[in-house]
């Protein structure tokens, strides 16, 4: 049997955690509906917030994974039954985050004020985007909050996943990369002076490469606190100028023109848009309004202007599929099912599909990249490795022979 970690109302209104023991997931629901509590959470995994009661939380701390556990048990409670305002006291007293508790404290007095709580999330942009402030909107509109809430839960953990698969695939390569230039250093820095000292009166007779990677030692002991000083400058402007979305323009064209990067470059950025506006859609929200909400997933704006450019055609009562069509970046898949969904008026469910079907190759192909990278890696490396340790063996060697 498995241990599983529970969140549950109890009896008299209040929330109660702990651990059960249960074959499956299932099982644990059935168990805390029988004892009379309603559950909000059960899961072989220990709450993200649980793990880190012990520690303070900073006011940068409230992140994407907060975020979803919030909707997820807001989610369950609402669905019980429970008012929103009642629901939201639940979570604030039960959330370990002093920042999140502050959260849910504010948006209650902004429903207390009158505020409905599409609202209220809308006064917090740095925590709730667009996407999530009108799925709300939309769920009050049809009187079903927690169908909207169990949408929002969808769509995030479906873009957590995919962001998740992303950086584990790259996590490989960054470390390899990392200790294999750790490894470069330390012979620079290490190994290379040992054998200065004993071969600098044969200077004259050292092969040239040699003479390169004693050079190159010297300039990284001289120089390389500064080198990296400034490399470190570089990457922390090149983050924030990219972060800020502005002057991006060479970023969004690189990354549309790398080989093997740019298709799924590509599929990663239609992914999202899809998904987005396949459940703005379903929602209940307008096309056109649905198009430039669930435009704001894109990160490339050259991909963004040619969702802008379709969106500007059905306003003059075109049709989204029209324009895809002109477009060469714009997936074959993305076109083909977005007419079918148009001609079929399945165009949500056929958004999500395009989804789904780009996620499993998004995995496939991140994979397959990972099998060229790898090895290309751990080539190039080892090469680079190698002739340093073969040019100074190249000039022991020349020394031996001097000798003799």
């Amino acid at each position: 049997m498995t241990t599983f970690y529970y969140k549950a109302i109890g009896n008299n209104g209040e929330l109660t955690e702990g651990i059960i023991s249960a074959n499956n997931r299932e099982e644990v629901i059935v168990q805390l509906q029988a004892s009379g509590k309603v559950p909000i959470y059960a899961d072989s995994q220990q709450p993200k917030s649980q793990k880190k009661k012990t520690r303070s939380v900073r006011f940068s701390s409230v992140n994407s994974e907060l975020i979803f556990e919030f909707t997820q048990e807001l989610m369950y409670l609402v669905e019980a039954g429970i008012p929103l305002d009642r629901s939201l006291e639940i979570l604030q007293q039960g959330t370990p985050s002093s920042v999140l508790q502050q959260l849910i404290h504010e948006l209650r007095q902004q429903l207390r004020g009158g505020q409905t709580f599409s609202q209220a999330l809308e006064k917090f942009p740095r925590y709730f985007n667009p996407l999530y402030v009108s799925l709300i909107r939309a769920a009050e509109a049809s009187g079903q909050i927690g169908r909207g809430l169990e949408t929002l839960c969808q769509h995030l953990e479906r873009s957590r996943q995919l962001k998740e698969k992303v950086s584990a695939a790259l996590l490989y390569p960054i470390i390899l990369l990392g200790v294999s230039l750790l490894s470069i250093l330390m012979i620079l820095l290490y190994v290379v002076p040992q054998f200065a000292d004993i071969i600098a009166g044969f200077s004259k007779e050292l092969p040239p490469e040699t003479q390169f990677v004693m050079w190159l030692s010297r300039v990284t002991i001289d120089y390389g606190v500064y080198a990296l000083g400034i490399l470190s400058l570089l990457l922390i402007f090149a983050y924030r100028t990219l972060s800020s979305g502005s002057n991006t323009a060479w970023w969004d064209a690189l990354r549309l023109r790398l080989p093997l990067i740019a298709k799924l470059h590509i599929k990663i950025e239609y992914t999202r848009f899809c998904r987005s506006l396949g459940n703005l859609i379903n929602s209940g929200v307008p096309m056109l309004s649905s198009i430039e909400m669930a435009s704001a997933a894109f990160t490339n704006n050259t991909l963004l202007k040619e969702i802008t450019l379709a969106a500007t055609h059905m306003r003059e009562g075109g049709r989204l599929s029209d324009q895809l069509k002109n477009s060469k970046r714009v997936p074959p898949l993305v076109v083909q099912l977005t007419q079918v969904g148009e001609e079929t008026g399945e165009l949500p469910g056929m958004l999500l599909k395009t989804a789904d079907i780009y996620d499993r190759q998004i995995e496939t192909e991140t994979q397959k990249l990972l099998h060229i990278l790898e090895p290309a890696l751990i080539l190039s490396l080892g090469f680079i490795i190698a002739v340093l340790i073969m040019s100074l063996l190249s000039a022991i060697i020349g020394i031996n022979d001097i000798a003799l």
